[in-house]
């Protein structure tokens, strides 16, 4: 398990506990994005995994057998996303006073935005845009052109848009594979 991946999760949850795995896991980008920003990390501390609803870290999986972390499941109609990660108070995170504060400012308008909407926001990124789903990649200067909204309103969790995007995802890259079959010669 990566420790920097663990500590940053339990920051996280102690700050906004009750996260759905979609939008846990893109709190995770969005922070360690800014962390790289401000140079308080470096881009390949955390490696992500290109997936159809955006970033997702490397060894996410992991996270819910760790000390600290409890998951539970919650009635919805998406099976995909119905864990929901809370902090279990046993461990306190090892980072900076910086990176925590960081992550408090961080954090606030991402809690104000729907799950459909950070996912959305992470289509945005150039690692997500050109990668195929299931390759790992850092963070690069490209993604780091893509900042969060200041202005956020809040809104409410959409399922259906949510599926909407896991489906016009996966149907981006079906079209881009019977492409890259057609026309062998063009990159994505």
């Amino acid at each position: 398990m990566n420790g920097y991946l663990y500590n940053l999760a339990i920051e996280i949850l102690k700050l906004h506990p009750g996260q759905s795995k979609v939008k846990f896991a893109k709190l995770i980008y969005f922070l360690h994005k800014e962390l790289i920003r401000s140079s308080l990390v470096n881009s390949n501390d955390l490696l992500f995994v290109r997936m159809p609803l955006g970033p997702v870290p490397v060894d996410f999986m992991n996270l819910q057998n760790q000390e600290g972390i409890d998951v539970s499941m919650q009635a919805t109609t998406l099976l995909y996303n119905s864990q929901i990660y809370n902090y279990s108070g046993s461990n306190m995170p090892e980072l900076s006073d910086s990176i925590i504060s960081l992550a408090k400012n961080t954090l606030v308008p991402l809690m104000k935005m729907s799950t459909s909407d950070i996912v959305e926001l992470s289509h945005q990124e150039d690692s997500w845009k050109k990668l195929v789903n299931g390759t790992e990649f850092e963070i690069s200067d490209r993604d780091l052109e893509t900042t969060i909204p200041k202005n956020v309103k809040s809104s409410e969790e959409d399922d259906s848009s949510l599926q909407e995007k896991l489906v016009s995802g996966m149907l981006s890259d079906i079209v881009a594979s019977s492409t890259a079959l057609e026309y062998p010669e063009d990159e994505r």
